[in-house]
């Protein structure tokens, strides 16, 4: 059942009626919280997903001038042993 067709539910049935808090609303209030929070995690996620993309592009742009930057040395001096790789 969709979340908040049950809380609509939930708070409905306790409208007008003079009741203590009941298992049933604060099944509704949890489910209220926990809706908040999972669309504020969502949202924090996204962030991060963002920022991995920054720092993957980041990343893949510095081996591309490392690369390059080894291809000039080889041109300047041929005798150059070292290819760009840890090793």
């Amino acid at each position: 059942m969709d979340i908040e067709k049950l809380i609509e539910q939930l708070n409905g049935y306790f409208e007008g009626k003079d009741l203590k808090r009941g298992v049933a609303l604060d099944g509704a209030t949890t489910l209220s919280t926990l809706r908040a929070e999972n669309e504020q995690l969502r949202a924090e996620l996204e962030q991060v997903k963002r920022c991995i993309e920054i720092v993957e592009n980041q990343r893949d742009q510095m081996k591309r001038e490392r690369d390059a930057a080894v291809e000039d040395l080889h041109k300047l001096c041929p005798a150059w042993k070292w290819d760009g790789e840890e090793g």
